[in-house]
C-alpha cells in the first residue's frame, strides 16, 4: 500500500521564521535549502511543543503547526495551506 500525504495543499507562500506569528491552517512546510526547521505543533498530547526536524534541500515535513521558530537553520522555506 502507498502512503498518501496527510495534506495536499492548495497554495504555497513564502515562510519566514518568526516566533511570534501564527502559521494555523497550514498543513505542510518546505525548504529549498536544507537544514533544520523548528516549529510548534498542534493537537494533544504535545501541543505547542518546539520540534527540530532535519530537512535536506527540497524536503518537505506534512502536519498541522501552530508557528515556525525563529531558531530554524533551513532557507527558501514554503509554508504549504489547505
Amino acid at each position: 500500500m502507498a502512503l498518501v500525504p496527510a495534506c495536499i495543499p492548495s497554495k504555497w507562500t513564502t515562510g519566514i521564521p518568526n516566533d511570534n506569528t501564527d502559521i494555523r491552517g497550514c498543513c505542510a512546510i518546505r525548504a529549498d535549502v536544507g537544514g533544520t526547521l523548528v516549529v510548534r505543533t498542534v493537537g494533544a498530547p504535545d501541543a505547542g511543543t518546539e520540534v527540530t526536524f532535519t530537512v535536506p534541500a527540497g524536503g518537505t515535513i506534512d502536519g498541522q503547526f501552530i508557528r515556525l521558530m525563529a531558531a530554524s537553520t533551513a532557507t527558501g522555506i514554503q509554508i504549504g495551506w489547505r
